[in-house]
């Protein structure tokens, strides 16, 4: 009842409450205000922030001044404005290179061993984080355990670690094993295979072993034998014997080598160390050369031959092993095994049936695949029947000398090709089969059997029986040609298809097929399967092309970097785009690449034609491209044109092939943008060619250039007709009611900048007051607003990324949140759809959303007005006849007010009394506004005087709206 007795009337037909007013001028006069960011107090802590080291307790370090590691700091939305992080530096730790920075932070030094962070007092930050290197210097004490303490802040991040100094290294897990191996062996390189014989080849004396022997010792050992004992055909080269015994400290650290205070000898093929002293935390190492015994190489070769003539008679490979035996006291034996290996070929072997026949077709004339076009009706049967060659080639050559064996070709050489059933011969044609060489080949009667026609009254004649096409040639071992027949493609009904085949990018359908297969026999109830020639057809429907071929192979269109960051001094990103054209797949001498330009991303002019030339650079072929050999210019459409001029011709040379493949990068400019902003683009190209079947080519490439540095962007927006805006306008009925009250937001997270592998700060939005929240939808149901039940009952939905969405029905709060446990993973996209109803609303005044400063706007009815503009006519109201609303003074309820301004200057004290010398306070001196000493009161009181001055004036307006619609 109260509220409806404020209401007015409105010239459009309506009313509107008190609390419309009220609410739009509160909204001016907050929104004002927010825009006046107070300073922060200089060297106020970041409250909230989170660190991680880059390293771990118990962690190896590389003390090494050079090794790096990574500190990552990481920080909310809400630091305040102008506020300074401190991190103090570990003793012995230095930070190379001073980090770039984000977009909130306005400046990063080192000052006395202390990293200060200070943010920008723009007050529109987001969350972020700043990550940097650093190195540890070698420590004088050198390795052994230490602490690196980063006092962030004043709050210490420790770490307990193990510095590792300089080239110093950890000691491995040792205990009492040994072990050995063949490091490198060139006695296999001279063996020798030559049809089934087996020798060595002169020099082999030459040939060296290497060996690698290890001797681990977890406890001290004493007085022990260290043997060698190598295989019988070989013998230890002494003078190549080295040992060297490497000791660690009690903690595994500083790594010392020392020579083996012992002498190797000879004990038969191998040697001995013996008394041998082997202090604890040690390892031995004893390398050596072992060499072929010369007294003992017709022995070798002996046992290699029986290892051959145990091959199969077909040949194979055999192998013989050497074992060489390593003995250590109170360890087990080790063994090495030397593996000598060789192949030897068997057999008597025959002709080569690879050539002896071939078959190919006019359609596919080599054996690289070519694509045919047709046309088909419903049934799959070709409009135009298409007419195809076959050319059948034989050739007995590799028949000669072979007279008299089994290999012999003692039958005719007889030829069969079935064709496919989608074809047919066209055995009435006049030049049906002819033959290459000119011999005449006659067609026998029908009827005959494949024992028969084998005979030599057949030799010279073909059959035709259906599909099935037989030829004998005889048996004449120098004999060689090509037989031509004629058939025709009728159908590709029960042909394999593949719909837009990625081999074949032209084809809206491809046929694989079809296949025809020839075979031949050359001897008596023989038909050599291995030897069968298939001629496969590909036949494709093309696509429609008049909007280009995206082809990837042939053309493509990428970006250089998934994100492009925007100069933060200039305003301006250089996107870096790549083209690329496939190995033989046109001409780039003849093309034209037209970039179609997006103008309200890109600063694309006369202006900046010259900066875009000069960006050119890649390859062609062997040849290393120069902005020079391109001329680049503007379409009447403002696209950006790029032609191959003469100076990429002369560079090539004339051998040089046209259609290698290309690889073009330049770079194309944004607008200038300010502050925080991300510019999202899809920019397509198309490449004009000379190839016979595509006009064109056309590719795509998506994008966005961003000046958000290693932060967090939040985008809130709403669904309307299957795009986003953040500002959508929804009419009302007669009744002042909205015709759709139920509406769909979408919040994404866009991490920039590396922000990864971290928990992030929660994501809140509040729902405004009249809205209720519905559920979650998923991105596939966004036409229809249909609601996942699943997940609307469980209040929370997986957003992916390890981000999880809980909905606050209490509190009425969406919150986004790290799912426990894990860190952020920016691999998928991060977003969550909620569907709400708007149940409470004034017309014209925007219903606004917000989370994390992005905000979208529902605006029942019409334009929002301006608060404070009175749409009534001045003289019209019923109630106070010719009152003119703009004079102030006259409000009926407000009798007596003066609404002159004085015009003195008040006095403003300072900010703090002056104290005297004894401690009392002073009376403080009276400084005038505007006096230039002002400043020295404090460095916020101005800004205070400023805002609360702005404050004021609104709030008077407010009051003054109040007023009027108490009087109406």
């Amino acid at each position: 009842m109260y509220e409806q007795s404020l209401r007015v009337h409105s010239p459009r037909g309506g009313t509107r409450t008190l609390r419309t007013w009220i609410g739009a001028v509160l909204a001016m006069v907050l929104a004002v205000a927010g825009l006046i960011a107070l300073p922060a107090t200089a060297g106020a802590a970041v409250p909230g922030v989170r660190v991680t080291t880059g390293v771990t307790d118990g962690q190896i370090v590389d003390a090494d001044g050079e090794t790096p590691y990574t500190f990552t700091f990481q920080y909310p939305d809400n630091v305040a404005s102008g506020a300074v992080a401190e991190i103090a530096i570990p003793e012995g730790v230095r930070i190379p290179n001073v980090p770039a920075g984000n977009e909130s932070i306005d400046s990063i030094e080192i000052v006395d061993g202390v990293l200060q962070i200070t943010f920008k007092s723009s007050g529109q930050l987001s969350q972020g984080i700043l990550r940097f290197d650093y190195v540890v210097d070698e420590p004088e004490t050198g390795s052994g355990p230490a602490d690196l303490t980063w006092n962030v802040d004043g709050t210490p991040h420790t770490n307990n670690v193990i510095l590792l100094a300089g080239d110093d290294e950890q000691r491995p897990d040792l205990g009492s094993a040994v072990t050995k191996g063949v490091a490198s062996n060139s006695l296999q390189s001279y063996l020798l295979s030559s049809r089934g014989v087996i020798s060595l080849k002169a020099g082999v004396e030459d040939a060296r072993v290497d060996y690698i022997i290890s001797i681990d010792s977890l406890e001290a050992r004493q007085g022990i034998q260290i043997a060698d004992i190598p295989d019988e055909f070989l013998v230890v080269d002494l003078g190549s014997i080295a040992a060297t015994v490497t000791t660690w400290d009690a903690n595994g650290l500083n790594k010392t080598d020392t020579p083996l205070a012992a002498t190797p000898v000879a004990s038969g093929g191998g040697f001995v160390f013996d008394d041998v002293d082997l202090p604890a935390n040690s390892r031995v190492t004893i390398t050596y050369q072992a060499k072929l015994d010369l007294d003992r190489t017709d022995d070798l070769v002996a046992d290699l031959q029986a290892k051959a003539d145990a091959l199969p008679e077909a040949g194979g490979t055999f192998t013989l092993d050497l074992d060489n035996t390593a003995r250590v006291t109170g360890s087990e034996d080790a063994v090495a095994t030397l593996t000598l290996q060789e192949r030897v070929v068997g057999g008597t072997g025959g002709p080569n049936l690879s050539g002896v026949f071939g078959k190919t077709s006019s359609l596919r004339p080599s054996s690289a695949q070519s694509y045919t076009k047709i046309e088909v009706d419903d049934a799959g049967n070709l409009v135009t029947p298409l007419d195809i060659t076959y050319s059948l080639k034989y050739d007995l050559r590799p028949f000669a000398g072979y007279g008299g064996d089994e290999h012999a070709l003692t039958d005719n050489f007889v030829m069969t090709d079935t064709l496919a059933t989608q074809s047919i011969w066209l055995a009435e044609d006049a030049d049906f089969l002819t033959t290459r060489s000119g011999a005449v080949i006659t067609r026998a009667a029908d009827g005959i059997s494949d024992a028969d026609f084998r005979g030599n009254e057949y030799v010279g004649t073909f059959t035709l029986d259906g599909q099935k096409l037989r030829i004998n040639v005889g048996q004449d071992a120098t004999a060689t040609d090509v037989i031509d027949v004629k058939a025709q493609i009728i159908s590709v009904a029960g042909i394999p298809a593949v719909s837009n085949p990625s081999e074949f990018t032209p084809a809206e359908t491809l046929y694989d097929g079809p296949v025809n297969i020839g075979y031949f026999t050359y001897q008596p109830g023989a038909q050599v399967n291995s030897n069968r020639s298939t001629t496969t057809q590909a036949l494709y429907v093309q696509k429609d092309l008049s909007n280009g071929l995206d082809d990837r192979a042939a053309f493509g269109k990428s970006v250089g970097s998934e994100e492009t960051k925007i100069d933060p001094a200039t305003g301006v990103g250089l996107v870096p785009f790549v083209f690329t054209t496939g190995q033989d797949r046109l001409d780039v001498t003849k093309s034209r690449l037209v970039d179609i330009i997006d103008h309200s991303v890109f600063d694309v002019t006369e202006n900046t034609l010259d900066q875009i030339a000069a960006s050119i650079s890649g390859t062609f072929g062997a040849v290393t491209l120069a902005p020079e050999m391109f001329d680049v210019s503007l379409d009447a459409e403002g696209n950006l044109v790029i032609e191959p001029n003469a100076n990429l011709v002369g560079a090539m040379g004339a051998e040089a092939n046209p259609r290698a493949a290309m690889t073009l990068r330049l770079e194309i400019p944004t607008n200038p943008v300010e502050g925080k902003e991300t510019l999202d683009f899809v920019n397509t190209a198309n490449l004009y060619g000379t190839d016979e079947i595509v006009e064109f080519w056309t590719s795509q490439a998506t994008g966005y250039a961003t000046s958000y540095g290693a932060e967090m962007e939040v985008a809130k927006a709403l669904y309307d007709a299957g795009s986003w805006t953040d500002e959508m306008h929804v009419e009302l009925d007669e009744e002042g009611d909205l015709l759709e009250d139920e509406f769909i937001y979408r919040i994404q997270l866009r991490p920039h900048g590396g922000y990864n592998g971290v928990e992030i700060y929660a994501v809140e939005d509040v729902l405004p007051e009249g809205m209720e929240f519905l559920g979650f939808v998923s991105d596939g149901d966004l036409e229809t607003g249909v609601i996942d039940e699943e997940s609307t009952r469980a209040a929370q939905l997986e957003m992916g990324g390890n981000l999880r969405a809980d909905w606050d029905a209490e509190n009425g709060t969406l919150t986004i949140q790290q799912s426990p446990g894990t860190v952020l993973d920016t691999t998928t996209p991060l977003s969550v759809n909620f569907k709400v109803r708007l149940d409470d609303f004034e017309p014209g005044i925007g219903v606004v959303n917000t989370a994390a400063g992005s905000s979208a706007t529902i605006i029942p009815g019409e334009d929002p007005e301006v608060p404070g503009e009175d749409p009534e006519v001045p003289g019209e109201d019923p109630e106070v006849p010719g009152e003119d609303p703009e004079v102030p003074g006259e409000d009926p309820e407000v009798p007596g007010e003066d609404p002159e301004v004085p015009t003195e200057e008040p006095e403003i004290p300072t900010e703090n009394p002056d104290v005297s010398d004894d401690g009392s306070a002073e009376e403080p001196e009276a400084v005038e506004a505007g006096d230039e000493d002002l400043a020295t009161t404090g460095s916020d009181t101005p800004w205070l005087l400023i805002g609360g001055g702005l404050f004021a004036l609104l709030m008077g307006i407010a009051l003054m709206a109040v007023r009027r619609i108490r009087s109406n």
